[in-house]
């Protein structure tokens, strides 16, 4: 999951670069969109040190939820830098 937040991390990095390069509305909406990434990149980061304190009761749902939060998160971030 670590390597996960760093690629996460370095399309953070791609996109504020794009946003600083940008002009007028575009530079608003793409830092609007790295806000916003950047906010899910924290709640996603919660939730994998979640993961420490999961019980073997809750391991299997808990590592389900933050696979598709990793999944919806990791697709948005494509989106946005490439």
């Amino acid at each position: 999951m670590q390597s996960n937040l760093d690629s996460l991390d370095k399309n953070l990095t791609d996109l504020d670069l794009k946003a600083r390069k940008a002009d007028g509305s575009k530079k608003l909406e793409l830092t609007n969109r790295a806000t916003s990434l950047r906010s899910q990149r924290d709640a996603f980061a919660a939730d994998v040190h979640s993961l420490d304190t999961a019980t073997a009761a809750t391991w299997d749902q808990t590592k389900a939820r933050i696979d598709k939060e990793w999944s919806n998160i990791k697709s948005t971030s494509d989106k946005l830098v490439w």
